[in-house]
């Protein structure tokens, strides 16, 4: 992985102890002597008389930034689908598989250390009060960090297109659950992601609220069309100043299943840098609650 000029890593933003750097701090350290005279490695933070250091990567943060991670995951996972179909693994395609996938990018760009994976995370803020006993509502997957209280960095919803779950309903749940954990927690970040065969990505976004609805100009989409890159905004409620082009039964539907429905959703559209696989789409939103 190349460094930058100012000698941080690209991935996580922490700073990068070079091999030039530990080179000339162990000649120093030899210079030194025996005696122990050696002061202290402003560069690589070795104390008098340790030994050197091997550690390339000081983590500052221990998460991947946002849209670092929101490119990774449509790169990867769409050259790893192309992969494993050209190994006849494609009988195998589905959500479980896109899961496995989502799991091994964030393993590799996180903190152990300090933080931790939760698939079926319950987060409270999508609970509602009189749901009574049973299994709560669940987001797919969170990026969590390891203390006492334990507080989300990470929250991601994910989708097969062509798979059973994946209807434009349910997307439309997974997307408000998203918009409303990032309203109740600016600092938390939100992603859905979407992938399968390009066929059915294409034919899922002519359904529903991921079809263009409303009359007139006032048409609008859920979430941002993947052949459109860019933000987009959608009311789910209707307000002072504001219109929704949400269906009225929807409305009621949506409202029965979250403890308060958010007033809008803001969706920016991460799609491969270039033509993507030949028979596979992936595509990521950052989903945000309200205007940041």
């Amino acid at each position: 992985m190349s460094r930058r000029p100012d000698g941080t890593h690209p991935l996580f933003g922490g700073t990068v102890l070079c091999q030039r750097q530990n080179r000339a701090s162990v000649t120093a350290l030899s210079a030194a002597g025996s005696s122990g005279s050696a002061k202290q490695s402003a560069s690589c933070g070795w104390s008098e008389g340790a030994p050197p250091q091997r550690a390339w990567v000081r983590l500052d943060s221990g998460v991947t930034p946002t849209s670092t991670m929101a490119r990774k995951f449509v790169s990867g996972i769409n050259g790893k689908l192309d992969f494993d179909f050209a190994c006849n693994r494609g009988h195998g395609f589905g959500e479980a598989h896109l899961h496995g996938l989502l799991i091994e990018i964030i393993a590799s760009n996180i903190n152990p250390r300090t933080h931790n994976i939760l698939p079926s995370y319950p987060a409270p803020e999508i609970q509602r009060a009189d749901a009574g006993a049973g299994r709560k509502r669940e987001i797919d997957f969170a990026v969590v960090t390891r203390s006492d209280e334990p507080r989300p960095l990470l929250c991601v919803e994910a989708k097969w297109a062509g798979s059973s779950h994946a209807r434009a309903e349910n997307v439309l749940y997974d997307v408000a659950r998203l918009a409303l954990i990032s309203q109740e927690n600016p600092e938390t970040e939100c992603l859905f992601v979407l992938a399968g065969g390009k066929s059915a990505v294409a034919k899922l976004f002519e359904t529903g609220v991921l079809a263009v609805h409303g009359s007139g100009a006032s048409g609008r989409r859920l979430i941002r069309h993947p052949q459109r890159p860019g933000e987009s905004t959608y009311y789910l409620r209707s307000g002072p100043g504001y219109t929704t082009t949400l269906p009225h039964a929807m409305q009621v539907k949506l409202a029965g299943k979250l403890p308060v429905v958010p007033a809008r959703v803001r969706s920016k559209l991460y799609r491969p840098p270039h033509s993507g696989a030949p028979d596979w789409a992936v595509y990521v939103w950052r989903i945000a609650g309200r205007a940041r």
